[in-house]
């Protein structure tokens, strides 16, 4: 099971943060990353998660992120109350000086009798995908699926390759120019160099115009049954020409032939109303994301501990 946990895991809509290639991409980071089967059978678990640790002088500190996951095969009504003892079964494997952070995919996974709430809960875009691509179509917004037209009625020529490390590397400072004009935060440069080389196959980078010098691009990358958008930029003729529109029409018809079912599309950004609009343009639905949690089988002095550092 070891050996094969990241084909085991690819028919599953995994969020990023519980696929093995986030893990892999945060060891080859020098991160120390944990995982753990769920449920009674390790032939046939019920679910998986996957945690960064980082040391806070005695303590530990366990950030599981949008998990546990719990697979399509287990019991669709598996008790609540089943899943929850699976995470208290995780935590008594380790010692009481371990604090967990933990953001659940679902919402009744934790024990919330012993959780404190760091967070309130967000949202993120997904986009469903058909190999229909007139259902895709009919899920756009009028004006959307006008401006992709448009920039297809334009001959932008659109081409698509896993992103190169060394080559694409000007191609990644341009989006890091970007993203401190524009004031938002990212993973960082090494995190998508570490993920492209662990898995340069799980990576797509779409280019608009002349590949060498394009005029915009959007990078994905792809755990399990889904994929991500993770980054993108685009120069003032790249806007112009709404090459962004075609791009990631581009990128759904590519994934839909691919066995790929949904996109995320990344969070709500409030203060960036026009990047949701986008989003929910192209026919993203709006899905909660869980608040974080604090949870510690030691004394609740221990709690402020976890407050002083960014656990990832």
């Amino acid at each position: 099971m070891q050996m094969h946990r990241r084909h085991f895991l690819d028919p599953y809509p995994l969020p990023l943060q519980q696929h093995p290639l986030y893990g892999r991409a945060l060891s080859a980071m020098g991160r120390s990353v944990g995982e753990a089967w769920l449920g009674p059978d390790a032939a046939s678990p019920l679910g998986h998660a996957q945690w960064v640790e980082r040391r806070l002088g005695p303590l530990r500190l366990h950030w599981l992120a949008r998990g546990p996951i719990w697979l399509q095969d287990a019991p669709k009504d598996a008790p609540s109350q089943y899943r929850r003892d699976a995470v208290v079964k995780l935590m008594s494997g380790f010692s009481p000086l371990t604090l967990w952070l933990i953001a659940p995919d679902q919402p009744d996974d934790l024990p919330l009798s012993g959780a404190y709430r760091l967070t309130q809960p967000g949202s993120e875009h997904i986009l469903p995908l058909s190999s229909d691509g007139d259902a895709m179509l009919a899920a756009m917004q009028g004006k959307w699926r006008n401006r992709m037209r448009r920039a297809a009625r334009d001959t932008l020529p659109v081409h698509h390759r896993a992103l190169d490390p060394l080559r694409d590397k000007p191609l990644l400072d341009l989006e890091i120019s970007q993203r401190r004009q524009r004031g938002y935060r990212a993973l960082p440069t090494v995190f998508t160099l570490a993920w492209a080389r662990a898995a340069p196959g799980a990576t797509r980078l779409f280019l608009a115009g002349d590949p060498s010098n394009p005029l915009a691009y959007m990078l994905f990358l792809r755990h399990g049954s889904m994929a991500s958008y993770h980054l993108g930029w685009s120069s003032p003729a790249g806007r112009h020409a709404c090459a962004h529109n075609l791009l990631l029409w581009t990128a759904m018809t590519h994934y839909s032939a691919t066995q790929v079912t949904h996109l995320n599309l990344g969070p709500s950004t409030p203060v960036n109303q026009g990047r949701d609009h986008f989003k929910t343009g192209a026919g993203a639905q709006i899905r909660r994301i869980e608040p974080t949690y604090l949870l510690t089988r030691g004394p609740s002095t221990l709690l402020p501990l976890a407050f002083r550092r960014d656990p990832v």
